[in-house]
């Protein structure tokens, strides 16, 4: 599945040549958004979608829907929402629930009328280079709700240094979480998607957001399932600069690249704060001993002892968020278990994320990147996802 705004038709022609030894169905979404009317991007839109539709003499099936088979193991279902244009706040969202719905809706018919139901939907993007060996993934138990492939993105003149940086926010993020031991550890880029048809009926799809649709979509299956992160095979994403959507890849590397303009260093988030969302989230164990209105019971180890003001800050930020409204129902869950998977649903990747700039407001701004090696400790620096000191030679900095 495919949402497609502003797209030539190249673009569009590198997945007709897609085959694998399976079917498969190419769900393309063409949609603009309702600011867009009238303008250039709606206008190669719109022509992009007629070309395809001519020249594959697709036939249609259902209002705005076209169906053609492009060669034995591609069909193509076409949709037009550039006519019927999609609210602005609803953006590409919209966009990709039409697809992912749709696929869910074909799969179940499938289901009623052969008995089998296809392991996962795909999401991606028209700007994204597919391996061969993409969409063959096998269901390695009913525990998967969604996986993420593995990407690297391609350098475009004049952004390659901003590219990196950026590249490299993102792994840092993931890489910070997993050791904190977030259970939310996973990219949240909705070209890099597969999920189970059950799992997204069950979190009633993709949020119709003009931005940020992958990381709230990601955000429930996680409540629902096992978000698994794959080795391979890996994605190629544009790393363009882009307008289309408010933030993500395109919008950033405008950004970093017009800070370096004015000689701003890039910054990310300070690392000690993932140190403390890693005692935060050790300490769970401890809440079976918590009472309403006690501040959270902060675990204490030998190397990991909290500041003063660290504390204050922590248990302020986790009373900000709500907790105090949380700590009866995680109590009353009879497990350790129960009870760790009841916090974490309440603390979730949102939440997370919020924990982070609470205590990036509070205590630790963000940091340049030169200056981040020096706040690594020996441990951290080896890395559990990334190759810190490749990535610090990459990035021209001394480790």
């Amino acid at each position: 599945m495919i949402p497609v705004y502003d797209e030539t038709e190249e673009a569009i022609n590198k997945f007709l040549a897609f085959a694998n030894s399976r079917s498969n169905l190419l769900i393309l979404v063409f949609n603009t958004p309702e600011s867009a009317s009238g303008h250039p991007p709606h206008l190669r839109t719109c022509r992009v979608l007629k070309a395809l539709l001519t020249r594959l003499n697709a036939r249609a099936v259902k209002d705005c829907c076209y169906l053609a088979r492009v060669h034995d193991s591609l069909q193509l279902l076409l949709v037009d929402r550039c006519t019927q244009l999609i609210p602005d706040k609803q953006g590409v969202g919209l966009a990709r629930k039409i697809g992912a719905d749709l696929a869910l809706s074909l799969s179940y018919r499938q289901y009623l009328q052969t008995g089998d139901l296809i392991p996962w939907i795909y999401s991606t993007d028209a700007d994204v280079t597919l391996p061969q060996d993409y969409a063959c993934l096998a269901l390695s138990d009913n525990a998967a709700a969604a996986c993420v492939h593995p990407f690297e993105h391609r350098l475009v003149d004049g952004y390659e240094r901003a590219m990196r940086q950026y590249e490299f926010s993102l792994h840092y993020y993931v890489d910070q979480l997993a050791q904190a031991g977030s259970p939310y550890a996973f990219h949240t880029i909705g070209s890099l998607l597969a999920f189970t048809p059950l799992a997204y009926a069950q979190v009633r799809g993709f949020p119709k957001r003009a931005g940020a649709e992958d990381f709230y979509l990601l955000n429930k299956l996680a409540k629902v399932g096992r978000i698994d992160s794959l080795a391979g095979p890996v994605l190629e994403l544009a790393g363009r600069p882009s307008h289309r959507v408010p933030f993500g890849t395109g919008p950033a590397i405008i950004k970093i690249n017009a800070q370096a303009a004015q000689d701003k260093a890039f910054q990310l988030y300070h690392p000690r704060i993932f140190t403390l969302l890693k005692v935060v989230l050790q300490s769970v164990s401890n809440i079976e001993n918590c009472v309403a209105g006690a501040p959270f019971p902060l675990f204490q180890s030998p190397d990991t002892i909290l500041k003063t003001q660290e504390q204050r800050a922590v248990i302020k930020t986790l009373d900000k968020l709500g907790w105090q409204k949380q700590v009866n129902h995680v109590q009353q869950q009879s497990t350790p278990e129960a009870r760790r998977s009841a916090f974490h649903i309440w603390f979730d990747a949102f939440l997370t994320l919020r924990f982070v700039h609470e205590l990036r407001d509070q205590l630790y701004p963000n940091v340049d990147l030169a200056k981040l090696p020096a706040l690594l400790d020996s441990v951290v620096i080896s890395g559990t996802r990334i190759d810190y000191i490749e990535w610090f030679k990459e990035l021209g900095i001394p480790a």
